[in-house]
């Protein structure tokens, strides 16, 4: 039995490490990013994050049905467990003022996250609500829609720039691509994606999510300075850069329902 345990608060996790301990339980501490290397994976909820307290179980408990090792196998035997401070009773819930006598009995009785439960609620913040927000905007508004109207403008680009001359594909009157809509549309993104990556190191793909504000980052003073230097779009090679953050988007937007 591996436990990996995941708490914001040092502290808070304390009565359970102590616990664990105690009974000779071997476990580790999750950061936001690391593999899970586990056959139980406890999370202290709700979680401290973007200055608020956020439940993210939902999310996690989605992630876990699905989950493959680092060899791309499914786990289908790896249990998810909530720890927190409400006092109730749940296959799958440690409450910290009042732990099992026998954690390893808890641990083995626990349902596995391949099966069809779901986590105790806490109060917080809902993580699935918030990527809702995030992905489907208001009516139309989809991020998905927002972000492939510029991976269109970009291909579009990538496509031409080697036959045509830069400033006709970018003309505002009678180019392919209006640079100052490219760029606006770009900076909308980014203004969108700030709010919701504070949330990211409170969810299970922080690793995609990382990956997509570095080369979001990286990328950025092309669209910054107004989207007219071709040497900028050849150098940061921005038609796969977009493919890829457009990718991530996708990958992740399975846990905004």
């Amino acid at each position: 039995m591996q436990i990996q345990l995941y708490s914001d608060d040092q502290f808070a996790a304390s009565p359970l490490e102590k616990r664990l301990h105690e009974q000779g339980i071997d476990y580790s501490a999750y950061q936001p990013g690391d593999t899970i290397r586990a056959t139980h994976f406890v999370l202290l909820s709700p979680v401290w994050c973007n200055e608020q307290f956020v439940t993210c179980e939902r999310i996690w408990k989605k992630y876990f049905e699905e989950y493959k090792n680092d060899k791309g196998r499914p786990f289908r035997r790896l249990k998810f467990i909530t720890a927190g401070y409400e006092r109730a009773e749940h296959d799958n819930y440690l409450c910290l003022l009042d732990l099992p006598e026998d954690l390893g009995s808890f641990f083995e009785d626990a349902l596995p996250s391949s099966e069809d439960w779901q986590p105790m609620p806490i109060n917080g913040v809902d993580m699935s609500a918030v990527l809702q927000r995030f992905y489907l905007g208001h009516g139309k508004d989809s991020v998905l829609a927002a972000f492939d109207s510029i991976a269109i403008k970009v291909r579009d680009i990538e496509k031409y720039r080697g036959t045509k001359p830069y400033e006709k594909i970018i003309d505002e009157e009678n180019g392919l691509v209006s640079a100052p809509k490219l760029s606006e549309s770009w900076l909308s993104f980014r203004a969108r994606w700030g709010h919701y990556y504070a949330y990211a190191p409170c969810l299970p793909f922080y690793t995609q999510l990382n990956e997509l504000e570095e080369i979001s980052k990286s990328i950025h003073i092309f669209f910054q300075t107004g989207c007219n230097n071709v040497n900028l779009f050849a150098e940061n090679n921005l038609a796969a850069s977009i493919q890829q953050i457009k990718s991530i988007l996708e990958e992740c937007s399975t846990y905004a329902s």
